[in-house]
């Protein structure tokens, strides 16, 4: 008897200890500097699991308290906004490039590349969108905020792709929560986006040469990596950068050799200047009137190496970390050593050391990259991601964008390895005619998230590239459900950068909610209907509210004008799409925008930011043929974009892949260019 009761009190102890933890488990961290607001509000509608029962979300600041079975009573304190619409976690867009979503789609892309590399470097045309975007660099804030605008009339309450540190102050508290920013969705640091890692030119020189046969002989990579530094005496040259002075001898013997190192070093002895431009200058004169020959571009960099230039000092001047002789190995201005193998060593290699500490930081989010995009049958895309686990990069917290490239093995160790792939159908069916095998992806248990890329070649939105993806699917006849593109998009996402807080519509979670208007009746009776079938072939009009962190940003007219009456605030709404594009349909009708005030008051409204935009496009490119304007917000406001990207898959897509040959040739694209062939970084 005494044992029974002490199993039930054991019992009854867990469950209390549960109770306990989950009325006090921490919110997610507030969103710095967003306003909070008195007491609590509710929404009402209903969750696709459940479309016979209402539920109403209960929101205090930030954060879901509550999903109640029972409409709470609306009073002058307490807004209740009820509707018979679907509730959604916010879409989180997980490959975008921010920058670059100011452009038009670029109607070059028609199937016929075979990789990244390829329309990027070998492809004269593409150099018209580098122009393009090139006077928005310096100062990207508009150009970032344009982007965030698109995203949130689309349901996306969460982005990546802001880009580098110069955009994240117009960024922060603006749209979407951004994950590259640290503090937005509440770690110390956030997702790291790059562009690229691997460098084809170096995975064929040293990779494939030096260190892959060591790994078939079973080393493992640090083993075959140690073997190649040592064969090549580049730990030598770092512990001379480590211990010995600092000095022009010094630095002539490191980056010309014991040879030409030497005799430069014996006439540089003894040699005193008042300023260092004396000093270089005499280095030049040393140096052109040698017997060795050099080129202009050699002293050149030898000069910058020795004495640095605007972006960073010298050797003069280097820490003699191990950290700084590894970086200092790859820049131009060391002739001593092979081109490809101290860039290896000095660049790739630290980059994936980088890499794998992050990885390993329980206080980072994870980290994204490229991989694998380009048409299947390439042989650098179909083995890119082998390289890169190969590397030993393929680790949990590893977020891989396109992987057209990979493989049903590829797709089995990316699954093994809690690595995250993002599917963007439309920019891979635009420049390469083909896309990853989702079906497989799925099949093997890959966590597989989704991005609309960038406007070039890619959807103007999330909800458009979900709905591209479900037209896909269709005509392919996949056995994919509409509810997992739905969860590529919200519960996917969350688990990829590591937030077990978001994604789902559930007590303690972040308030971010993208309202779907739910359709009366199916758009195709061949399929069991539901609420993620409404949700992956919306349009932007079917977007009822969005809430990002609490704040209600976008939605209903009649709605948000009640949100802002009960927050009290002096912002001002935006309608939206502007009156200019209500002329008939396609747009049917226009909802309400709400802003915050900013610290850059000229940028803190659609229309001013459009003007902005447009002014900076018209003053850059006026009267040339390189004039352009600015992408739209809404697609019912671009004819071109409509005419295309509704009418892709039925049409474009197939006359690509069956023209694929022919337009490569029209567009002089050789066939034995392999990315291994490109210049080394």
């Amino acid at each position: 008897m005494i044992r029974r009761l002490s199993k039930l009190a054991l019992i009854a102890l867990l469950f209390g200890l549960v109770a306990y933890i989950e009325a006090h488990a921490a919110p997610p961290t507030r969103r710095p500097d967003l306003p909070t607001h008195d007491g609590v509000w509710y929404i009402g509608g209903y969750l696709p699991e459940s479309p016979d029962k209402k539920v109403w979300v209960r929101i205090k600041d930030d954060t879901i308290t509550g999903v109640l079975k029972k409409k709470p009573r609306a009073s002058s304190k307490t807004l209740v906004i009820e509707t018979d619409d679907w509730l959604f976690p916010g879409l989180v867009d997980l490959h975008n490039h921010l920058l670059y979503n100011i452009l038009p789609l670029w109607p070059e892309a028609k199937g016929q590349f075979n990789s990244r590399f390829e329309w990027r470097s070998e492809y004269a045309p593409y150099a018209q969108v580098k122009k393009r975007i090139r006077p928005f660099k310096d100062k990207p804030c508009a150009a970032t905020r344009w982007a965030e605008l698109k995203a949130v009339v689309s349901g996306v309450t969460a982005i990546a792709g802001v880009g580098g540190i110069s955009a994240w102050d117009c960024a922060r508290n603006f749209g979407p929560l951004n994950v590259e920013i640290p503090g937005e969705l509440g770690k110390n640091r956030g997702l790291k986006n790059s562009f690229e890692v691997l460098q084809p030119a170096l995975v064929g020189k040293v990779y494939l040469r030096h260190i892959l046969p060591r790994i078939k002989s079973g080393m493992t990579y640090d083993q075959a990596y140690e073997v190649f530094v040592m064969e090549h005496e580049f730990d030598k040259w770092v512990s001379s950068f480590q211990n010995q002075p600092h000095t022009l001898e010094n630095g002539a013997i490191l980056t010309f050799g014991s040879g030409k190192g030497m005799i430069l070093a014996k006439s540089l002895d003894g040699q005193n200047f008042s300023s260092v431009k004396k000093e270089q200058e005499f280095l030049r004169s040393q140096l052109e009137a040698s017997p060795f020959s050099f080129r202009s571009r050699q002293i050149t960099d030898w000069i910058s190496w020795m004495y640095g230039d605007s972006r960073k000092s010298g050797y003069l001047k280097a820490s003699r970390t191990e950290n700084e002789a590894w970086r200092y190995i790859a820049e131009n201005g060391v002739y001593d050593l092979p081109r490809a193998e101290r860039k290896y060593a000095g660049g790739l290699e630290q980059t994936r050391r980088d890499i794998i500490a992050r990885l390993r930081d329980p206080d980072a989010l994870p980290f994204v990259t490229h991989i694998a995009e380009g048409h299947p049958d390439d042989d650098y895309t179909k083995n890119e991601y082998d390289y890169y686990q190969g590397m030993d990069l393929a680790q949990p917290g590893t977020i891989l964008v396109h992987g057209v490239g990979m493989t049903e093995e590829d797709f089995a160790n990316a699954a093994a390895n809690d690595v995250t792939l993002v599917w963007s159908p439309f920019s891979n069916l635009l420049l390469y005619g083909e896309t990853m095998n989702i079906e497989m992806a799925l099949k093997k248990g890959v966590n597989v998230a989704m991005g609309p890329d960038w406007s070039p070649t890619g959807s103007k939105s999330l909800l458009d590239e979900m709905r591209l993806a479900w037209e896909y699917i269709r005509a392919r006849g996949l056995k994919v459900p509409a509810k997992a593109i739905a969860d590529m998009t919200t519960v996917n996402a969350a688990k990829a950068v590591g937030l077990d807080n978001y994604g789902l519509i559930k007590k303690g979670h972040w308030a971010n909610l993208t309202v779907v208007r739910r359709r009366n009746q199916p758009l195709y009776d061949d399929v069991e209907w539901t609420g993620y079938h409404d949700l992956v072939t919306s349009y932007q009009r079917d977007i009822q509210l969005v809430v990002i962190a609490g704040h209600p940003m976008y939605g209903e007219i009649e709605w948000m004008a009640q949100v802002q009456k009960k927050f009290g605030t002096a912002d001002s709404l935006e309608l939206l799409p502007f009156k200019g594009a209500q002329v008939g349909e396609p747009c049917e009708k226009q909802k309400a925008l709400w802003l915050r005030e900013l610290p850059e008051p000229d940028l803190d409204s659609a229309q001013e930011l459009q003007a902005h935009l447009q002014d900076k496009i018209d003053s850059n490119f006026g009267g040339s043929a390189d004039h352009w304007t600015l992408d739209t917000l809404f697609a019912c406001e671009d004819k071109v974009y409509r005419e295309r990207f509704f009418t892709f898959i039925p049409e474009e897509w197939p006359e690509n892949k069956k023209l694929r040959k022919d337009r490569r040739r029209e567009s002089n694209l050789k066939d034995n260019w392999h990315p291994f062939d490109m210049m080394i970084w």
